[in-house]
């Protein structure tokens, strides 16, 4: 299984980007019997983007499960139709995040929607 995590930093070790369109670097992390195997630090390769451009790119990679704290609906949606499955609400350390995913014992925030728009409405 290959997993996309965007990241805030610059390693695995990092949070998960609080907004997934914002971000520049993703951990792919392919996995195998619920442990991970490799972890590779990818750059989205462009400046901007639009509609469907990360989805398309992440699936370009092979991602089959994206692990995302804000994300849009249409991000979503591009997604789903190219059979990636989101997980949206997941913070925290990325490393723990894709760890407890394979365990499954990931929890996704239930308010993510609401905090996101909070800090939208505090940022100038």
């Amino acid at each position: 299984m290959r997993i996309a995590v965007p990241l805030a930093g610059d390693d695995f070790e990092s949070e998960v980007s609080e907004h997934f369109g914002r971000t520049r670097r993703f951990a792919i992390v392919d996995a195998e019997n619920g442990e991970i195997r490799d972890v590779r630090i990818v750059e989205f390769p462009f400046e901007e983007h639009g509609p469907g451009d990360i989805p398309n790119f992440l699936r370009e990679q092979g991602v089959e499960v994206v692990l995302a704290y804000g994300i849009g609906r249409k991000a979503i949606a591009h997604f789903e139709a190219l059979g990636v499955q989101v997980i949206p609400g997941i913070g925290g350390k990325a490393r723990k995040a894709v760890e407890a995913f394979l365990r499954g014992t990931a929890e996704s925030d239930p308010l993510w929607k609401e905090r996101i728009s909070e800090g939208r409405e505090h940022k100038t």
